[in-house]
C-alpha cells in the first residue's frame, strides 16, 4: 500500500519538471536569438559608419599626411611633387627615409608628416615603376562625382 501513494505524488511532479525544463529552453533560446541581433546591429552600425565616412576618409584627404605625384625638382635634402591637381609639395627626405635613385619626372608616393610650413616630413618614398600611367597623377580623382 505504501507504493501506491508515492506513484499518485511522482505524476504531479514529473509534468512540472517537463514545463519547467520548456520554459528554460524558451529563455535560453530568446537570449541566443537575442544575442544575434545585438551582433547583427552592431556589424550595421560598424558597416554604416565606413560608409558614411569612406569619402572623407580615402577621396577627400587622400593627400592630407602625404602626396602621390610627379618629381618636378630634387635638392640635397628635399624633392618638390606635383600632384594630380597641380599642387607642389615640398618632401625633407631625412637620413632615415633614404630612396633609391630618384629622378626628374619619376612618379613617386609619399608618407609622412606636415610641418608648421606645409612640407612633408618623410617616413615613406615609394618609386613607382615606369610606365605607372601619369594620367591619374594629372586628371581629377577617379572617385569623385
Amino acid at each position: 500500500m505504501s507504493m501506491e501513494p508515492d506513484n499518485q505524488q511522482q505524476k504531479p511532479a514529473r509534468p512540472l519538471t517537463i514545463i519547467l525544463a520548456a520554459l528554460l529552453l524558451f529563455a535560453l533560446l530568446v537570449l541566443m536569438f537575442s544575442m544575434g541581433v545585438w551582433v547583427g546591429q552592431k556589424r550595421a552600425e560598424f558597416s554604416s559608419r565606413w560608409r558614411e565616412n569612406y569619402r572623407k576618409n580615402f577621396v577627400e584627404s587622400a593627400n592630407g599626411h602625404g602626396i602621390f605625384g610627379s618629381v618636378i625638382s630634387i635638392d640635397a635634402s628635399t624633392i618638390t611633387v606635383k600632384d594630380r591637381d597641380g599642387v607642389e609639395k615640398v618632401v625633407i627626405i631625412s637620413g632615415a627615409v633614404k630612396p633609391a635613385k630618384i629622378s626628374v619626372g619619376d612618379m613617386v608616393v609619399v608618407i609622412g608628416s606636415p610641418d608648421s610650413q606645409g612640407q612633408i616630413n618623410a617616413r615613406f618614398i615609394r618609386v613607382l615603376p615606369q610606365g605607372f600611367p601619369s594620367s591619374m597623377v594629372n586628371n581629377s580623382h577617379p572617385y569623385q562625382s
